[in-house]
């Protein structure tokens, strides 16, 4: 190994962990798992609250009986007003809504700046104190799938969003934002306490002819991406030879033009650079 002076490449990165087989699976075939809400470890992400406590009574009643006499048309009249009025009394129905959001969009986080790879809360929170690894992969090519798939047919639609940190909690009014607005804003919107990780998301999300959000299968949920998405990939300073000889094997394997690097610790501060490694 020898050191390498290296420019800002353009990638976004994403941290992964040994343990997992599906992690390397992704170096292998390109593939990744766009998660659930349910999945984060944040009670906070993607579960902002809809605020239908602040709607009058008469909007709440008007949009259940509306969404009654759609969604379950076999009711009488009657049977679908008693059942709005109902639910108008209960305008913290909003906690079911997680459910219903973790069930129709699937997120990919990535770190958005090229010295990620140097952030010690990053490698432990994600890749197990630095025995993980660190894949890059490209902005562009990225960008060109998401391009792609808005350009074709596929009923799965994608999208980039920069996550916001904020110290305060979005007010979502349901009675002034249309469902999109308050969708993007669950998404994107998360405590200052994350705020360093710098990530952006790219979401997935199945749209209908009438763009309603159906709910996602598993095999959804995993994207093959494009087989030159991935540009380099960093282990950590505490993997073990075992692992990197994987790494090595499977890009051996694939023929793959990928730069593979190890982070060291830096003699003179509290930083890592990078060596890479030949395979």
């Amino acid at each position: 190994m020898h050191k390498e002076h290296e420019s800002k490449p353009c990638c976004l990165y994403k941290f992964r962990d040994f343990e997992n087989k599906y992690h390397l699976k992704s170096v292998e075939n390109s593939e990744f798992w766009f998660a659930s809400p349910e999945e984060f470890n944040d009670p906070y992400d993607c579960n902002i609250p809809i605020r239908f406590d602040l709607c009058s009574k008469d909007w709440l009643y008007k949009q259940y009986l509306e969404f009654l006499s759609v969604d379950f048309p076999s009711l009488s009249l009657e049977e679908a007003k008693q059942k709005a009025l109902k639910y108008a009394d209960d305008p913290f129905r909003w906690k079911t809504q997680k459910k219903r959001i973790a069930a129709n969009i699937g997120i990919f986080s990535l770190a958005s700046y090229w010295n990620k790879f140097e952030s010690q809360l990053m490698w432990s929170h994600y890749s197990k104190s630095h025995q993980g690894f660190v894949i890059g992969l490209s902005r562009r090519v990225l960008q060109d799938w998401v391009d792609d798939i808005a350009n074709s047919d596929h009923s799965i639609r994608a999208r980039f969003a920069q996550v916001k940190y904020r110290k305060e909690i979005p007010r979502l009014l349901p009675c002034e934002m249309d469902e999109n607005e308050i969708v993007r804003k669950i998404i994107t919107y998360k405590s200052q306490a994350w705020s360093y990780e710098e990530e952006i998301r790219l979401s997935i999300g199945k749209i209908t002819v009438d763009d309603s959000l159906l709910s996602l299968s598993r095999k959804d949920r995993l994207q093959k991406l494009p087989p030159n998405v991935i540009q380099e990939i960093t282990v950590g300073t505490n993997a073990s030879s075992l692992n990197i000889d994987k790494i090595k094997n499977i890009l051996k394997a694939n023929g793959s033009k990928v730069k593979l690097y190890q982070a060291t610790p830096n003699l003179d501060d509290f930083s890592f650079e990078r060596l890479p490694i030949d395979y």
